[in-house]
């Protein structure tokens, strides 16, 4: 998977994650698994405790969250109301 997308791994001093993500991915919940479309649009976010244990599992998990984008693309019309953020609550792990 990694060799058929664009890969960039950013630290919390790295200036791209400063500028655009440090206000939605809190350096505490690193490591974070962002996947996203050609446009920045997020598709699937894990965290810290959130990652699942096993590459199986995350690329699972990449998949279910890649056909839920895709039937939400289908959707935007119907004005769906977008929000910015993801929620970093601890209680969420990958075995819920």
């Amino acid at each position: 998977m990694k060799e058929s997308c664009e890969f960039q791994v950013y630290t919390a001093t790295n200036a791209i994650y400063k500028t655009r993500y440090a206000d939605i991915v809190p350096a505490e919940q690193f490591p974070v698994v962002l996947f996203q479309d050609a446009t920045g649009g997020h598709i699937h976010a894990a965290g810290r405790s959130m990652i699942p244990s096993t590459p199986e599992e995350l690329y699972s998990d990449l998949r279910h969250g890649y056909l839920l984008y895709k039937q939400a693309k289908q959707a935007q019309k119907t004005g769906a109301v977008k929000t910015k953020g993801y929620s970093w609550d601890d209680a969420i792990t990958p075995t819920l």
